[in-house]
């Protein structure tokens, strides 16, 4: 799986917004952020140059998909209350 996360001070450092399937494209290469075929905030409220992708950001044990490197199960992942910068996760 992958995240979206905020890299601006203005939606939080590193906040994870969106927890999705590697085949789901995320795009921040644009004007705006597009995730599948919707559109995040547009209008500027989060630009794109605030935002960051990681992959492989989850792992499997006992056939149970758990938050990379924390024992979080992704199904009580929910937006905007783990960080993660790119190795480690965190509650917020």
């Amino acid at each position: 799986m992958k995240t979206l996360v905020s890299t601006g001070a203005n939606l939080g450092v590193n906040v994870s917004y969106f927890l999705e399937a590697d085949s789901l494209n995320i795009d921040i290469s644009g004007p705006e952020i597009v995730v599948g075929d919707m559109k995040i905030m547009a209008g500027g409220n989060w630009p794109p140059a605030e935002a960051v992708v990681h992959e492989n950001v989850t792992t499997i044990t006992d056939e149970i998909m758990y938050l990379k490197g924390t024992s979080i199960k992704v199904a009580d992942w929910e937006p905007s209350k783990y960080t993660y910068n790119g190795s480690v996760w965190a509650a917020r």
